[in-house]
């Protein structure tokens, strides 16, 4: 175990060729940039902040904690013992790695059942979940996050859509949908 000054916690290697010293020490409370992917929870964990590389849509966005703990009663019951802090700690630590849902519009089996390559990646370790694959790429690949949701068949139903697509409101379909079109009742069913 390395030793390091009193409220350093952990050594970051830099790279060799920028003009940094090749290592250094970083204080956790001092170094983090507020805004920054990575957070200390308040047990002073380090807590990665996940978020769509163009939207900034964050990981705990496209979480259902009621839905979670209603299809998860295990869940339910660890959180009411005491065992886990809320749905939303357990899912990012266990859930997405057991297959688990994070709300009703993301069908993590069908997800890994319709994209090989995730599922083999997932598989292999090199990507880290379904969910996090649907959300750093999935979303922008218009890779289907459940059998009744379609990317072309919304933006062909529902025009407005398009526009708000076309100006930049959005970057893309699943992300307006799950923002207006939802709650509006517009289609999304795959066109027949």
């Amino acid at each position: 175990m390395i030793k390091t000054p009193e409220g350093y916690t952990f050594r970051v290697n830099t790279n060799p060729d920028a003009e940094a010293e090749p290592s250094r020490l970083i204080s956790l409370e001092q170094d983090l940039p507020e805004n920054g992917p990575i957070r200390l929870d308040e047990g002073g964990t380090l807590a990665l902040i996940k978020r769509d590389p163009l939207t900034g849509m964050q990981f705990e966005e496209f979480f259902d904690a009621d839905f979670y703990l209603a299809s998860n009663p295990d869940v339910a019951n660890e959180i009411a013992n005491g065992g886990m802090a809320d749905p939303l700690t357990h899912f990012q630590r266990h859930g997405q790695y057991e297959g688990r849902n994070p709300n009703g519009f993301f069908d993590t089996a069908f997800y890994l059942a319709s994209n090989p390559d995730v599922a083999a990646g997932v598989a292999e370790g090199w990507v880290e979940s379904a969910v996090s694959h649907f959300i750093n790429h999935g979303q922008f690949d218009w890779r289907s996050p459940n059998p009744a949701y379609s990317d072309l068949a919304y933006l062909v139903r529902n025009p407005e859509a398009l526009d708000a697509l076309a100006v930049g409101e959005f970057t893309t379909p699943v992300a307006h949908f799950l923002e207006v079109g939802q709650d509006q009742g517009f289609s999304a069913v795959p066109l027949a």
